[in-house]
């Protein structure tokens, strides 16, 4: 049964590097509030991100799974590596999951990635190159959760973001932020395009973007 009166467990994964002790104050705001009055659970990324991204989400897996075997259902937030994480996740528990939001996650690789994956201790470069099998296993619909992507025009890390970021599933929403508005050729179906101007990282603290999408 959904946990209504309570509000929802929500899982946090962040960004590659960002330490532990740092996590809930940088999500802090919106994580609550997606909570909705649940408990609220920060997980850095094992090795800073910088190892095999399917072993991550191995790891994180039986967060899932516990939830499933108790009738649970989880709210996952991620942002960038750990957006991916979440997508990840969210497939392969399903049934566990009730929203899954995302904040600059390359679900389809980055061109950035292209670059440093011939770098041997950066594995993470691999699995999220715009060529990854990984990454590539998980680019379908999601169905049954809510699904929202929210995602910035000039992300310098996500190339190109709105390739990247987009996703689909019979709940999804897709948040673009932009600093000028979109020609009609350029709009798509799908997308909502917010004013405003935000980097990769700071995505996640964008105050107007947060409350447009809360509306």
């Amino acid at each position: 049964m959904p946990q209504v009166s309570e509000g929802y467990t929500t899982h946090v994964f962040g960004a590659t590097l960002l330490p532990s002790f740092m996590m809930g104050l940088f999500y802090k705001g919106r994580a609550e509030r997606l909570a909705e009055g649940g408990d609220v659970h920060y997980h850095a990324m094992p090795k800073g991100g910088l190892g095999r991204t399917d072993d991550i989400v191995e790891q994180f897996l039986p967060i899932l799974e516990d939830a499933r075997q108790s009738g649970d259902k989880l709210r996952l937030m991620g942002h960038s590596l750990g957006g991916v994480v979440a997508w990840a996740l969210a497939h392969e528990v399903t049934d566990a999951v009730d929203t899954v939001e995302m904040y600059g996650a390359p679900l389809r690789g980055t061109g950035l990635a292209d670059f440093f994956k011939f770098i041997k201790p950066v594995q993470e470069a691999t699995y999220l190159s715009r060529d990854s099998e990984f990454l590539k296993g998980y680019d379908k619909p999601l169905n049954g959760p809510i699904v929202r992507s929210l995602y910035t025009s000039i992300d310098l890390f996500v190339v190109p973001p709105r390739e990247s970021c987009f996703v689909e599933g019979d709940r999804a929403e897709n948040h673009l932020l932009s600093p000028r508005a979109l020609a009609f050729s350029e709009q798509r179906a799908g997308e909502k395009v917010h004013p405003g101007l935000a980097d990769h990282v700071l995505l996640p603290r964008h105050g107007r973007l947060l409350a447009a999408v809360a509306a």
